[in-house]
């Protein structure tokens, strides 16, 4: 299968390590700086999941979303929330992109992604992940594991068919980081969003 990732930081490049130790293919959408340690340097992580790294011919990275020619497998979003719209504007403007049935997963923390996203793109191909893992960006392309809560929930919260994503939990789980499909994702989002009102303070 093959995964677009938007976003180079922490949780971009956590679940990018762990799709390619699947074997999956791997494209980043990343700021030029950004792009450019990931071609210099590849990536990598360490942590409680063990290590893994990856020189730069093991996967692809572009610098905008006009880049990618053909339609992934999947299109994981891991930028701040604030980049959202443009995010959901760019894809639905690119045939590519919003004519294929890839389905788009919102990484982000926050609430308000997968509508944006929806409101773009159709509600049937947005997805929402809560990720209760601790992904910290030890360097460029580079990332530490330092805590595990739950695995990394994927759903819908628009009831949309949850085979969608159920392969992409699998190739995560097999690349070292654990993942599963849920039915109430809304749920898991307000406990994440819960659980950040009180560990962020701290």
């Amino acid at each position: 299968m093959s995964h677009v990732i938007v976003g180079a930081g922490a949780v971009g490049i956590g679940v990018g390590t762990a799709l390619l130790a699947a074997g999956e293919s791997v494209t980043f959408v990343a700021r030029r700086e950004a792009a450019r340690s990931l071609r210099e340097h590849g990536c990598g992580r360490t942590g409680i999941f063990g290590d893994a790294a990856f020189p730069s011919s093991a996967f692809k990275v572009v610098e905008a979303l006009d880049a990618i020619e053909q339609a992934p497998t999947s299109i994981l979003i891991a930028t701040k929330a604030f980049a959202t719209g443009e995010i959901a504007r760019t894809l639905a403007a690119r045939p590519v992109l919003a004519g294929c049935d890839a389905p788009i997963v919102s990484l982000q923390n926050g609430l308000g992604n997968a509508e944006a996203l929806a409101d773009a793109l159709g509600p049937d191909r947005v997805f929402n992940a809560s990720i209760l893992i601790g992904f910290r960006r030890a360097s460029a392309g580079r990332v530490d594991v330092t805590v595990c809560a739950k695995p990394i929930q994927l759903g819908s919260l628009y009831g949309a068919n949850l085979a969608a994503v159920a392969a992409l939990a699998r190739a995560l789980a097999a690349g070292g980081i654990p993942a599963e499909t849920h039915d109430d994702i809304a749920g898991e989002l307000w406990e994440k969003a819960l659980y950040n009102c009180a560990l962020n303070p701290l």
